[in-house]
């Protein structure tokens, strides 16, 4: 079982990532590894970049040479973006917890039990940080010392959904597994002041532009801030799981179909598309007029904002959910290889969309000093459900839950695509050590054995599995 083990290693590409590039833009400047994938998007601050790890791990990276500052331990896999403000780290963990951390050093500050797990990413307004939890509830918590200032309940799991704060209102999604539910929550106290029903479930992180509000569940939707009324939708086709970012009047979103779309704002209007090799959950950041995303088939891509025209890829040893982040022409993104990556671009400012420029799902410098939740034109993301059922286990990569091909009550269709591929093999052994695949370890007992949890052993079986059907 060794040699298997060795074989799944050199299969799945996982020694060797990004070796070999090219010079100029998509050079690799350098990379920081980390024990599990990483889903968590990057924040950078103070020549600093902070990312959370499925290890259970935040790390502070110097953002020159890529030597890790120091790391801290959670209790559980980190997919929730750091946000770094006035030299504190706020970030959520699959443990429960969100945490306070010391920029310097990491050393706790405070931490806040929500009881279930924080997939969410935090945000800060006006000294308080708000952060949602799958024991479905908003948060609202002093950011000096985690007391708490109000709750909301929602209706279902908040997940990867992090809120975003603009004028005084918090907007936030949930989700059930069938639809959900996008809330307008008055900041200072938490009451309600609208709700839009989505027809999918809400993953995606809302951006707020000009009193408008961009929201993706199974289309990209475009409401009023003021209301909730929908101004217009676009089908994908698929789900969107990438949080849509917006500059100049365009839209940029990736969508579970595999297509990176830039629509128009004023009215959903298709501009452009660029197709990639696989499911794009990564959310996009714009940088001098390129737009960088990742996408589950590996890669980083550059593209013309202007056309969607492909400047340069990245090929990394996994698939990318985290947003990617720009900071002096730097790009800064994890991968499910468990890697942080630095690129150089040829961009030679920071990224300048509404994403970043909200502080939600990864940011930079300039929200950091401004933490006022301020419209994204006027200044400058992960997880699943570790539920199981009796039918077997969520989904464990996007909205597609696994499937049972040989009827045996064995889910070797890793990401549900009604074909047992190396891919799966890639991706189980990418999330071995997931809550959602540990919590579910009887349908993916592949080796037969009677001990609990789910180990490497399991892994080399799919991968002999796998050879067995070729």
């Amino acid at each position: 079982m060794c040699a298997a083990g060795v074989g799944v290693l050199s299969v799945l590409g996982i020694a060797g990532a990004g070796a070999e590039q090219p010079d100029g833009p998509g050079t690799e400047r350098w990379q920081f590894a980390t024990d599990a994938a990483i889903g968590s998007s990057p924040t950078v601050v103070d020549d600093t970049v902070y990312v959370g790890s499925d290890d259970g791990r935040v790390y502070a990276v110097d953002t020159e040479n890529g030597t890790e500052q120091w790391a801290f331990d959670t209790g559980g896999v980190v997919t929730s973006s750091p946000t770094v403000v006035d030299g504190t780290v706020f970030v959520g963990s699959r443990d429960g917890f969100l945490y306070a951390l010391d920029t310097e050093n990491g050393t706790q500050q405070w931490a806040f039990d929500t009881g279930l797990d924080v997939t969410s990413s935090p945000t800060v307004a006006d000294g308080t940080v708000f952060v949602g939890s799958h024991d479905e509830t908003v948060y609202a918590l002093d950011a000096a010392d985690g007391a708490q200032q109000w709750t909301f309940d929602t209706s279902y799991l908040v997940t990867e959904s992090s809120p975003t704060v603009v004028d005084g209102t918090v907007y936030v999604g949930d989700f059930d597994g069938f639809g959900g539910t996008l809330y307008a929550l008055d900041a200072a106290d938490g009451t309600q002041q609208w709700t839009y029903a989505a027809t999918g479930e809400i993953v995606s992180s809302p951006t707020v532009v000009e009193g408008t509000v961009y929201v993706g569940d199974r289309n990209v939707h475009e409401l009023d801030a003021a209301d909730g009324a929908e101004q217009w939708s676009y089908d994908t086709g698929e789900a969107v799981v990438s949080s849509p970012t917006v500059l100049d009047g365009t839209v940029f979103v990736g969508s579970g179909d595999g297509a990176v779309y830039a629509l128009e704002a004023t009215d959903g209007s298709e501009a452009w598309q660029f197709g990639t090799g696989g499911p794009v959950l990564s959310a996009p950041t714009v940088a001098d007029g390129t737009v960088f995303v990742g996408s589950d088939d590996d890669n980083v891509y550059a593209l013309d904002a202007a056309d969607g025209a492909q400047q340069w890829s990245y090929e990394t040893g996994g698939s990318i959910r985290s947003a990617p982040t720009v900071v002096d022409g730097t790009l800064f993104v994890g991968s499910n290889d468990g890697t942080l990556y630095a690129l150089e671009t040829s961009a030679t400012r920071s990224s300048e969309d509404s994403r970043v420029r909200l502080g939600t799902l990864g940011h930079h410098h300039v929200w950091a000093e401004n933490a006022s939740g301020q419209d994204g034109e006027d200044g400058d993301d992960g997880g699943d459900d570790g539920g199981g059922s009796g039918d077997g286990p969520p989904p464990i990569v996007g909205d597609t839950a696994p499937q049972s091909l040989a009827g045996d009550g064995l889910y070797r269709d890793i990401d549900g695509d009604g074909e047992f591929t190396i891919g799966d093999v890639q991706l189980f052994f990418e999330h071995r050590d997931a809550d959602v695949v540990q919590d579910n370890a009887e349908f993916f007992n592949f080796d037969g054995g009677e001990s609990p949890g789910v180990s490497i052993v399991d892994v080399q079986a799919l991968f002999l599995d796998y050879l067995g059907e070729q």
